[in-house]
């Protein structure tokens, strides 16, 4: 048995793979998304009163609206052991890249003493983006990095006072692919294959990280300036830090994408050898960024075709996209595929950036409603058996 299964979890993710007594979780949501619906789904998934045996908890990268969840998880096992309490779950390995750790080497102790901090990053703290409407925009690209120092730095913290297996086999303790062959594992079982990210990619990233912030904080530098490289350096981080796996039991298979943007997983696949015809097809794809079109193009969909598309997100920051679905409907045309959304049409936020009707008018051109599937109003999640 493989199952796929994706708990709302608004603009998010929160992903349980089943496969035949084994569990993946992937991803925790934002806010509220473990306390309203992860938490009861997990506690539904128990056999009496006994922990929750987890094979692997993998955190696809830092972003607030995958790791936030799995820090409400894992403050609430700390909890639980403090209290000499029953937990909710037995984590018998975690997977996870925090931002200090993926991208900035540790201070060795001579720098942390002459310099009194023991991590660049957090200088970023202190950065005055100054006044109007620039430096409220500036302090706005900021907030993600501040908040993935701080979020990595309490899970990663989580985890050694729950004694978790944290990236157990891995190089420089690091989730990632260094050289031409993905690096297998065996979790359960589920066989992953890790394709990304890539030892060059972060080792380029943590380089444009330190010559960056060095830019941001010198104080000779416009804020304009600072700005752009503040943004620039929060799109970098999620585009090439995201795990991009490969997931196998039964004979079946799902690639798990994270964040990353579709050109850097076909470099990856081109890296570990692509098939003789040149497309990769997996019974399910994640996709990636939760629809957004800026993440993919209609050549990764037509080169990695699958028999299930699932997509995450409530409708915030335009996603799903429509041009995304406008994407898959052309690269596939009418092969037999069905595209999952974890909200219905109904139940997704309208605002500035999603709106109904352009998400309708591509449906209908391409004849698609037959093609789409969501959960209902009062489902917490939505399942696919990919393998019985």
């Amino acid at each position: 048995m493989f199952e796929f299964e994706a708990v709302k979890a608004r603009h998010g993710d929160a992903l349980l793979l089943h496969a035949d007594g084994s569990l993946i979780m992937v991803d925790g949501g934002p806010s509220s998304v473990y306390g309203k619906y992860l938490r009861k789904r997990l506690e539904n998934l128990r056999d009496g009163s006994a922990p929750l045996k987890i094979d692997l908890l993998m955190v696809s990268h830092i972003d607030d609206d995958h790791i936030r969840g799995v820090l409400d998880m894992t403050d609430e096992l700390v909890d639980a052991r403090l209290e000499r309490r029953a937990p909710i779950a037995d984590i018998r390995n975690l997977w996870h890249n925090s931002f200090s750790d993926g991208l900035i080497p540790p201070p060795s102790a001579a720098a942390v003493a002459t310099s009194g901090t023991a991590d660049d990053a957090m200088e970023l703290a202190s950065l005055d983006p100054g006044g109007g409407a620039v430096g409220a925009a500036l302090q706005e690209s900021t907030r993600f990095v501040l908040a993935s120092v701080r979020q990595g730095r309490s899970l990663r913290r989580n985890a050694g006072i729950l004694r978790l297996r944290t990236n157990a086999g891995f190089a420089d303790d690091l989730v990632m692919r260094d050289g031409n062959a993905a690096v297998r594992k065996r979790v359960g079982r589920f066989t992953l294959n890790v394709l990304a990210p890539v030892k060059r990619e972060l080792t380029e990233l943590r380089k444009k990280w330190k010559r960056d912030l060095k830019k941001i904080l010198d104080p000779d530098t416009p804020r304009v300036a600072s700005l752009e490289l503040a943004a620039n350096l929060d799109k970098s981080v999620a585009n090439l830090s995201s795990l991009v796996i490969e997931v196998k039991a039964s004979g079946k298979s799902a690639l798990l994408t994270g964040d990353a943007r579709s050109d850097h997983i076909m470099v990856a696949m081109s890296d570990v050898g692509w098939p003789d015809d040149g497309k990769w097809p997996v019974d399910l794809l994640k996709v990636p960024h939760h629809g957004s079109n800026r993440n993919a193009t209609e050549e990764f969909f037509a080169r990695v075709p699958a028999r299930h598309y699932v997509i995450s997100g409530d409708g915030k920051h335009g996603n799903p996209d429509a041009e995304t679905m406008d994407m898959i409907f052309r690269a596939r045309g009418n092969d037999a595929y069905t595209i999952h959304l974890t909200y219905s049409p109904d139940e997704m936020r309208e605002d500035d950036e999603f709106e109904w009707r352009d998400f309708k008018r591509v449906v209908d051109r391409h004849d698609g409603w037959q093609r789409l599937r969501h959960p209902s109003a009062n489902s917490s999640s939505l399942k696919i058996k990919l393998a019985r």
